[in-house]
């Protein structure tokens, strides 16, 4: 019975606790806009200390699990919401990073962020992401704007940037990343892969299968990593004595339509590739189609190769060779790498990630002449 009657008392007294507390808030003058309830107020109903309550939500993992408990719950009903413009003038930081990448419109870039997204998540860091759609004046305003909300680091994309924008984040100590781009020699922090790399598993696999003669069927030249590519893939298939005619090359939109357009150009003009490099996997898809559409047979008449390995590649008709460049990875090693910058600002280093080539159903030995 007292046990009863204990336990019984104790729920009744957090209850009085929680009215009174609800209440006092409540008392508060209507000036329009009622007062937020305060660390103090969680700290009443958790029946902790102030600083308990400080370090529960700044720091949880120095507080104890009964205590972190409390204050959460407290927190909770209370309908607490940090302030964030005291808690970065305490603490010096904003806990948010923010991102800049061309579009998400491609699942490799939304994959990327959604990686970096949960990794910042982990350390209680908020990600705010724009796009510059391949404009570097509209990157240098967002750069701008990002700064003015006080963000503690940056993931950018790509080696090129407008000379001011890494400028001024220098200048103001505001820690950075490039990401998609890897340089072993740089002095800025790089995470990414070895474009070259890319390009030579890619005109290798297809050189040791007897073809010489290719086409190539990129994105914009607005992209810094679509144009690098292509004249990576062009400077192999050169070292490898193979021949890619300027009329060969078609670039425009990353897109399925411009790998259809690619290769009605390709395969109609005058001696057709037989080999055919894709700059992205959407591109190759679009190819594929397009071929199946003119009746040309993939890979007996012409190989198809593309770059990323989204995860529709496996399961085209046939399945696509493409690179493998695992977007997830490279995410969440940026987050990792952003996050130590912020509390080690001398922390400076490239970082390679790997890649692979996945060898499916559209490359295959070269058509005889």
């Amino acid at each position: 019975m007292c046990q009863y009657f204990c336990r019984e008392s104790s729920i009744w007294g957090q209850d009085i606790l929680f009215m009174n507390t609800v209440s006092s808030l409540r008392a508060q003058p209507d000036t329009g806009r009622r007062r937020q309830p305060s660390v103090k107020d969680i700290a009443r109903l958790a029946g902790v200390s102030v600083a308990t309550v400080s370090r529960a939500l700044t720091r949880p993992e120095l507080v104890g699990a009964e205590k972190l408990r409390a204050v959460q719950d407290a927190a909770m009903q209370l309908n607490y919401v940090a302030h964030g413009a005291g808690r970065a003038l305490s603490s010096g930081r904003t806990r948010t990073i923010g991102a800049i990448l061309p579009t998400l419109d491609h699942a490799i870039f939304a994959n990327t962020a959604f990686a970096l997204q949960k990794r910042l998540a982990q350390d209680s860091y908020l990600l705010l992401l724009s796009c510059n759609e391949f404009d570097s004046a509209t990157e240098r305003d967002t750069v701008r704007k990002l700064i003015e909300r006080g963000v503690d680091g940056l993931v950018l994309l790509g080696r090129e940037h407008e000379p001011d924008v890494l400028a001024l984040l220098e200048r103001l100590n505001i820690p950075y990343v490039l990401t998609w781009t890897f340089d072993s020699t740089s002095r800025r922090t790089c995470i990414g892969y070895d474009h070259r790399k890319a390009a030579m598993l890619v005109v290798e696999h297809l050189l040791g299968l007897g073809h010489r003669s290719f086409g190539a069927i990129f994105g914009p030249g607005e992209s810094e990593w679509q144009r690098e590519r292509l004249d990576l893939v062009q400077k192999e298939i050169k070292r490898g004595n193979g021949v890619l005619r300027a009329d060969h090359i078609v670039t425009g939109k990353l897109s399925y339509d411009n790998g259809q357009r690619g290769i009605e150009h390709l395969m109609g003009s005058e001696n057709p590739p037989t080999a055919i490099i894709c700059g992205h996997d959407i591109i190759a898809a679009g190819a594929l189609t397009a071929c199946r559409r003119l009746g040309v047979p993939v890979p007996e008449r012409v190989s198809i190769t593309g770059f990323e390995d989204l995860e529709i590649t496996e399961h085209l008709d046939p399945p696509l060779t493409t690179v493998h460049f695992p977007a997830d990875e490279l995410g969440r090693r940026a987050g990792d790498q952003i996050l130590q910058m912020v509390t080690q600002s001398d922390l400076h280093r490239p970082i390679e990630v790997a890649i692979d080539l996945r060898i499916r159903g559209t490359t295959g030995p070269a058509p005889e002449t």
